[in-house]
Parts: structure tokens; sequence; C-alpha cells
């Protein structure tokens, strides 16, 4: 028998521990145990994220960006469901723990990098460990202590810390960094989460080792086949994870989106040839992928199931197409906060974190409100005109004196928008998933809204890095200003620290051609953004809406795709 046999899977069997075995007490100490862990993930997140501009400025590396968030979207993208699926075969501890363990050599090698590419590498380690403790935390509360109507809102719960610390995060990563030439101190600011998320992790770490090993008749996969040969059941294991299948979308994937080329000078000389022959190797990888996903893979990374089904298809690919779109300018919002508005990283948090802030809290009451109404649908046709609305006000008041009133509004519309559709979409995708199901949907769910992020990074890498020279030629010459070589390159790369040299300081008209380029490019990103929603809409048309608690029992006690008609 197959180590994840669709039908029985061995993760099933003690999947349901805390669910079936437990008392309410037990509840609280897991749930407990896993928002300790949530909230030093959040408090990380909302205070690294405001140092990625300086320490990619201090490499003088700031356009590369995007391509950070295209690698770790392809990893998030591809990650995902294999790391659900090892924590079936191995054990939820065995899984956590590898998790942690490259999340905390990511976090040393951030504070250690000497160059971009080092701190590229760290950032994939980081992202890899990151994905598996959410995933994780995904599959322990839609699957381990929660039903139909109360997952929306325990997982709402869990955004709870993300309230404090979007105030939190800017404020600890302004007293951690000194903007100074040459500064380092954002190195101390990676560094120090290692011992942070190790330690705040020690709570569900003994809670999963209790639970996995006090249930009778509940036993660890040996990795040991019953033969006795070990040989056997690594090639199993590779064959179920679909590792062949990981090993050509991320390779396919990462050289489509790859703009690193300039790291190495060796490529210098033969960028037309290594350009062509990236071109053709992907190509054959896209023929490969589907090839050997459809008709070979036997665990395939997306279940082709999955999709005939057309309202969890629909569901998919809606949250590829808002991602794609919200990515396609978040990437350069800070490095625009920084350039055009304020130098304090603080105050630029402040207004980074107003999407966080709004989602989280309208998320919240969506929890709250579906367990109630017990439908999700409706607030999926509600969330997707808000964004659509957020983007088109964002792009009427983008100008040079656009009030921080102005952007905060429509940084909340958006967040509104988000806190509304990914939570319903999420409870939709969850329930109209019969048990066995939930782990592998609610992982595809998340690896498409990762893939699009990574594809909506890869262009707007793409479309700043060709169309800034270019406005900022424009405006130089409108301005009658003369900038070298140079100066080109501290503006595209070292945004961070242009309050450094005289010559860029704000009021001056060198700072005014900067601004202007800027606001130039930021709303040709946000047009770009508002495109990506109209098929995202066009999706959320084709989810149906169904009662949660009437479909309970159905979807539990029989083969999702069987009822797939009456659900309809």
């Amino acid at each position: 028998m197959h180590l994840l046999d669709q039908k029985t899977q061995n993760g099933i069997k003690d999947v349901h521990y805390f669910k079936t075995t437990s008392n309410k007490q037990s509840f609280v100490i897991v749930y407990v145990s896993v928002f300790i862990m949530t909230y030093c993930i959040s408090l990380e997140s909302q205070t690294t994220s405001n140092l990625i501009v300086p320490a990619t400025s201090y490499f003088g590396k700031n356009s590369l960006i995007p391509l950070i968030n295209t690698i770790n979207g392809v990893l998030y993208a591809v990650v995902k469901q294999q790391m659900a699926k090892m924590s079936a075969v191995f054990g939820r501890i065995e899984g956590f723990c590898f998790s942690l363990l490259l999340y905390d050599i990511g976090c040393i090698m951030y504070m250690m990098s000497t160059n971009i590419v080092t701190f590229i590498i760290s950032s994939i380690l980081h992202t890899i460990g990151s994905t598996g403790i959410q995933i994780l935390q995904q599959i322990i509360i839609a699957v381990d202590i929660s039903n139909f109507l109360n997952r929306g809102l325990l997982n709402s719960i869990l955004d709870v810390p993300l309230l404090i610390n979007v105030w939190v995060g800017p404020s600890l990563a302004q007293s951690i960094y000194l903007p100074e030439p040459a500064s380092e101190q954002w190195r101390l600011g990676y560094g120090i989460w290692a011992v942070v998320l190790s330690l705040g992790s020690l709570p569900i770490i003994i809670v999963l080792y209790l639970g996995q090993f006090k249930p009778k008749g509940i036993h660890m996969l040996s990795l040991e086949n019953n033969d006795g040969s070990i040989t056997l059941s690594i090639k199993k294991i590779f064959i179920e994870l679909d590792l062949i299948g990981i090993i050509i979308l991320s390779f396919g994937l990462i050289m489509l989106l790859f703009q690193l080329i300039h790291e190495f000078p060796i490529f210098y000389d033969i960028k037309s040839l290594y350009i062509a022959t990236i071109f053709v190797i992907v190509t054959i990888l896209c023929v490969i992928f589907p090839l050997w996903e459809f008709f070979f893979a036997k665990y395939p990374i997306f279940d082709i199931n999955s999709f005939k089904l057309g309202m969890i298809g629909s569901g998919y690919f809606s949250s590829f197409f808002y991602f794609m779109g919200f990515y396609l300018y978040n990437n350069y919002f800070s490095t625009y906060l920084y350039v055009t508005k304020s130098n304090s990283i603080k105050r630029v948090g402040y207004l980074n974190n107003v999407f966080s802030f709004t989602s989280t809290i309208v998320a919240i009451f969506v929890g709250i409100l579906v367990k109630y109404n017990k439908r999700y649908n409706f607030f999926i046709y509600i969330g997707s005109p808000i964004y659509m609305i957020g983007i088109i006000y964002m792009i009427y008041n983008l100008r040079i004196d656009e009030s921080v009133v102005e952007m905060t509004i429509s940084q909340a519309i958006i967040g509104i928008s988000g806190g509304i559709y990914n939570m319903s979409a999420l409870i939709g995708i969850q329930a109209l998933s019969c048990r066995q199901q939930v782990v592998v949907n609610t992982a595809l769910f998340l690896t498409l809204a990762s893939l699009g992020g990574a594809i909506g990074s890869a262009i707007s890498g793409i479309m700043w890095s060709s169309l800034l020279p270019k406005m900022l030629k424009f405006h130089s010459k409108r301005l009658n200003i003369f900038l070298t070589s140079s100066d080109y390159s501290l503006i595209i790369g070292s945004p961070f620290i242009l309050d450094q040299y005289p010559k860029f300081v704000r009021g001056t008209l060198e700072r005014m051609t900067i601004i202007l380029a800027y606001n130039d490019l930021m709303k040709f990103l946000y047009i770009c953004s508002a495109m990506c929603a109209i098929p995202m809409l066009f999706c959320v048309m084709f989810m149906k809406d169904i009662h949660l608690y009437r479909t309970k029992q159905k979807i539990y006690d029989n083969n999702l795709y069987k009822l797939s008609n009456e659900l309809k």
C-alpha cells in the first residue's frame, strides 16, 4: 500500500486525533500553542518586511526585490503541497522541526550574507521553512481541531497578532536600523528571529510530540519498508512527493523569471546566447511538465480532479489573478513611499501595513458572519468588486501632492476586499472538499495564490527595470537636469540612501525628477493590476453558493466528485 493512498491515507489517521479524542482543555492547549507560534512569525514578517529595502540598497540591488519575491513565490507554489504530504508521511512534529531548521538557517544566513546572491539563497531557505510552518498551521486548524462552521473563525483569530504587529513591526525595525552610510544594523533585524521563533515554537513542538505518541494504535510511519528495504521506502517517498515534478516546475519557473543574470560576469559576453538557451530550455520544460503530471506522476503536484469541479477550480484561479494583481504594484510600494513620501522606516511601514491591518479585521468579521450565516459566496461577490474600486481609487489619486489620508483610504479599501475575498474563498474551497481532500485542496489554493504572486512579481520587476531608466531620462530632459550613469545606478539600485546625497535631497530638481518618474511608473503598475482584476471577477462568477451546515454531512460521508451535480 502506498504511504499516501488517497482512500486511506496514513496521515489522515492521526490527523483527527485532537478532534476525536481530545477534550476542550486539549483544544485550548493546542490552539494557544499555535497562536504563540503565529505571533512570532507575524512579528518577524512585519519587522523584516521593513528591512528589505535598506538591505538590498546596502548591496546596491534594490531593483532585485521582485526577483526575490518571484523566487519566493515559486517556492511557495511548489513547496506547500509537498510539505503537507511530508507531514503525513513522517508526522507533524518531524515536518515542523524540519521546517523550523530551514527557517533558522535562513535567518542566520541573512545576517551573515556578503552579497545579494547569498542574501537570495538565505531567502530561499527562509521561505521553504516558513512555508512548511504555515502549511502545518493550516493543517492543524483545518483538519485537526475545527469543523466547517468554526474553521473560518479560528483561522481569523490567528490573524489577530497582525493587528498588533503592524504597529510594533515598523517601530522595531526603526529602532534596529540606523540610516547611516554603509549601515549594517539590518543584519541583526534578520538574525535575531532564529532565536525568537525557536523559543516561540517550543509549546507547539511539545504538544505535537505528546499528541502523536499518546493515542494507542497510531504509530509514526517508519522509513523502513515491511520487507526491510529502506531503498524501496525512499523510492516510494520520492514518487509520492512527486520530486521530479517539483524539480521540473521549480527549474522552469525560476529560469523563466530569472533576472539575476547581471550577478554572474561569465554571462556578460554571451548574453544573447544565454537568453536563447534559457528560452529553449523553458519551452522544453513547458511541454515536459504537463506530460509528466498528467500521464506519469502517480501523485501529481496539481490534482486534475480538483480542477474538474468548476466551483473549486474557479476558486483556485480567482486567487491566482488576485495575488498576481496585488504583487504587480506591491513589490515597489515601500520603495515608492521611501522616495516620494517619507524616509522614516516607521512611517513607511505604517502606510504599507494599512492593507494588512484592515484585511485582518475584516477577515475576523467574515469568519464570524460565515459561522452564523452558514454561507460564504455572498462575501466573495462583495469582495471582488471592492478590490477593483480600490485599485481605481489609487490610480485616480496618484499624484505628487497626494495626501497621506488619500493613500491610507485607498490601501484600506483594498485591504477590506482582501479580508472579505480571501477568507470566504478559502472557506468555500474547504467546504467543497471531502475530508481527505481538505489538506490537498487548501494547499492547492495557496499554491495558485503564490504562483500568481510570483508571476506578478516577475512582471513588475521587468517593467521597473526597463521603464524606470526611460522615465528618468524623459523627466530629466523635461526639467533640464543631467544625470550621470552613477546617478542612474544609485537611483535604481539604492534609493533608500538618496537623502544622504546633497544632490538628491528633498526639494531639489533632481529629487523632483525622481519623484515624477516613480509616480508615472507606479501608475502604470496600478493599471496593470486593475487589468488582472477582470479575469478574477470572471472566475468568481462560477463559484456556486452552498449552505455549509446542510452540505457538511454529505461532504464527510461521500466522495465530493460524485456529489458535484447536487452541490451545484
